[in-house]
């Protein structure tokens, strides 16, 4: 039968034969997860992009949205300046009609009076007050647009 070297070497063999089996399967599954590993990276890094992509288009979405609310505040501004300074022109007009009827007034008093001048300053008084409350209430719709959108910003921005 077989000698002790023989037996020892056909082990020997059988060790060597499984060993490099045994290699093979370890470095084939090694490089299977390693391929996984990669897969999973670029599933991952993908996914990233498109939710980065997203985001970019909504927040380009909102910025648009902020620069139509913007230019609507600021447009409103203006008119209510706008609104202001017409306003203002007015109550400078009506105290420039109210000071120079009240000096010839106080001539025509002196002179025998004329009772015709009080009743044209009520009437201008009153046409200019009418003017001042109808401005009054377009600040005010106005101003109402302004804080509407106002508020609509504060809930677009985040």
């Amino acid at each position: 039968m077989f000698g002790l070297y023989a037996r020892l070497a056909v082990a020997a063999a059988i060790a060597l034969a499984l060993a490099g089996t045994h290699w093979k399967a370890y470095t084939k599954g090694r490089d299977v997860v390693r391929a996984e590993w990669a897969l999973d990276a670029a599933e991952r890094t993908t996914a990233a992009l498109a939710a980065s992509e997203a985001a970019r288009k909504v927040e380009q979405e909102l910025q648009t949205k902020v620069g139509r609310v913007d230019r609507a505040y600021q447009e409103q501004k203006r008119a209510t300046a706008h609104v202001a300074a017409a306003a203002a022109d007015g109550l400078r007009n009506l105290e420039t009609i109210l000071a120079a009827p009240a000096v010839a007034s106080s001539g025509a008093v002196a002179s025998g009076g004329n009772h015709g001048a009080g009743s044209i300053e009520r009437e201008l008084l009153g046409s200019c007050a009418a003017t001042l409350a109808r401005m009054g209430q377009e600040a005010d719709r106005m101003a109402l647009k302004v804080l509407t959108l106002q508020e609509y910003v504060r809930t677009i921005r985040p």
